[in-house]
């Protein structure tokens, strides 16, 4: 498995990780169970997602698009 996306905001981390299997990328969630521990860990970068290295390629794609807000709706 190889990170493919690292956030401080588990609603981002959760997101993405829909959006990776929406794509049907087996993405994997390390730091979902930090949350309770927000306040007391630094908040930087505390939720990662990974996937298997066949899928890194097409998964930096998808993230690519988000951040560069190709799914954003319109009004």
């Amino acid at each position: 498995m190889k990170s493919v996306f690292k956030s401080g905001n588990y609603i981002e981390a959760q997101i993405v990780l829909g959006m990776l299997q929406s794509y049907d990328l087996a993405a994997g969630f390390l730091g979902n169970f930090l949350v309770g521990g927000v306040g007391e860990l630094p908040a930087a970068d505390l939720y990662t997602l990974q996937v298997p290295e066949t899928d890194f390629d097409k998964a930096n794609e998808v993230i690519t698009a988000y951040q560069n807000g190709e799914f954003e709706l319109a009004e």
